[in-house]
């Protein structure tokens, strides 16, 4: 049927015409309507359908091609022409990227570091990632409400312990980064079970300790402090005894990992033959893979840079010393525990060793007065480029973190997962391989 025939099925010249007349017409009772209510005076006319519509005058020179004139007689506004499509000169307008982000609050950091340790730029980049909070001191001294211990997120930390009672101050707690390569002194079971990440900082001793090793070496073995004591006048007598010679002599290295490595390479410069002892199947140019009871009895010096876990602490008690050979010297540049004070006390006033040296994190009253006894306090790590190097490494960790806090405990590069129910720690150190 004719009436039931949709308009849009017909040609295109078919509604053209019609279509353009019903706008048209359209437009102009609007202008009727808009005459009729603003009373003006010249109200537009009706256009018919298919009436040619009036050609707009050219713009004058004062008004821009394609935006309205005004008559200066009757003050009326009347279109002017645009410029043509080809013609046009497109300006470029500067698009506003707004960032689409979700609202989210700067973790607040409580820092358990010296700030004068952390070397520009890496202090100032900590501060642009979290609201840090700088306390040196000891976590049981750090008041509760500055910062409030509860709303504390990360825990940047270095030889401070931290057991279950310490960690609990902290509900929020959702990462701890130790700034030392060891963990030992964090209550891993507790972070495992409450999803706390922690992240050590790995590799960035470099030469530094292996290099404080054999300066703590120098220092024993021709007697050093006490020579200088002497020629400042601090003590009426030069050292007893003479010191004596590395070249020739033999070094033995517990804990071939990237420190005791460099000590090796150090040790055979001066012309020393190396023996070492290693959990692992290593292999050092150069140097010879022996038990712990061979090395004790053959080597001059021992050098201790193994890590401390169940099976080394206290790894030189009465027997080893008593096992060692007459005369040697001992070196511990990695943690105190591996030395068992009271054994260290016998021994040197024995005479049994003719030295020993410590670079030491702990507190050195066990040591004091003891004779032949050489002491710094965390000097092994304390240079400018390892300070540049350890600060590099802990705030890449804290960058690469805190972006999203990490929901279970992610373990870093050396931080041992805490053992199996059950399980037996694994011997470090084998004592007849």
């Amino acid at each position: 049927m004719r009436g039931s025939r949709n308009p849009r099925s017909r040609t295109d010249h078919q509604n053209r015409r019609p279509a353009l007349g019903r706008r048209l017409d359209g437009r102009a009772v609007f202008g009727d309507h808009r005459a009729a209510r603003d009373g003006e005076r010249h109200p537009p006319g009706r256009l018919q359908p298919g009436a040619d519509l009036p050609v707009p005058a050219l713009a004058e020179p004062d008004h821009p091609a394609g935006l309205a004139g005004t008559d200066e007689t009757t003050g009326a506004l009347h279109p002017v022409a645009a410029t043509p499509r080809d013609q046009r000169r497109r300006t470029a307008t500067p698009r506003r990227h707004t960032p689409v982000t979700g609202h989210r609050t700067t973790p607040r950091c409580l820092l358990l570091v010296a700030p004068e340790r952390v070397p520009e730029p890496w202090r100032s980049r900590v501060g642009e990632l979290v609201n840090p909070t700088w306390w040196p001191g000891a976590l049981d001294r750090c008041p509760d409400e500055n910062p409030p211990l509860e709303d504390v997120t990360v825990l940047v930390t270095t030889h401070q312990e931290l057991g279950a009672t310490a960690l609990s101050r902290m509900p929020a707690l959702r990462l701890v980064i130790a700034t030392s390569t060891a963990t030992d002194y964090i209550d891993l079971d507790h972070c495992h079970r409450r999803g706390i990440a922690v992240h050590n900082t790995p590799g960035y001793t470099g030469p530094s300790v292996a290099e404080h090793a054999f300066a703590l070496l120098l220092a024993t073995a021709r007697h050093i402090c006490e020579a200088d004591a002497a020629a400042h006048g601090r003590t009426a007598q030069a050292p007893p005894s003479a010191g004596f010679d590395l070249a020739g002599r033999t070094a033995g290295i517990v804990g071939l990992g990237d420190i005791g490595t460099r000590i090796a390479r150090i040790a055979m410069g001066f012309g020393m033959r190396v023996l070492y002892v290693n959990p692992s199947a290593r292999h050092l140019d150069g140097a010879t893979p022996v038990s712990l009871g061979r090395m004790l009895a053959d080597a001059d010096v021992v050098f201790l840079s193994a890590p401390l876990t169940p099976s080394t602490r206290h790894l030189m008690n009465r027997d080893r010393f008593h096992a060692m050979k007459s005369g040697a010297i001992l070196i511990n540049v990695s943690a105190d525990e591996l030395v068992d004070p009271g054994a260290l006390r016998s021994a040197l006033l024995e005479g049994r060793l003719a030295g020993a040296a410590l670079d030491l994190a702990g507190p050195t009253t066990p040591y004091a007065g003891l004779p032949r006894l050489t002491m710094t306090h965390r000097r092994g790590t304390y240079t400018y480029e390892c300070l540049e190097r350890r600060a590099a490494i802990w705030v890449a960790t804290l960058e690469r973190a805190v972006g999203e806090l990490p929901e279970g405990g992610v373990q870093a590069e050396g931080c041992p997962s805490p053992p199996a129910p059950g399980r037996r720690a694994e011997t470090c150190l084998d004592e007849h391989a």
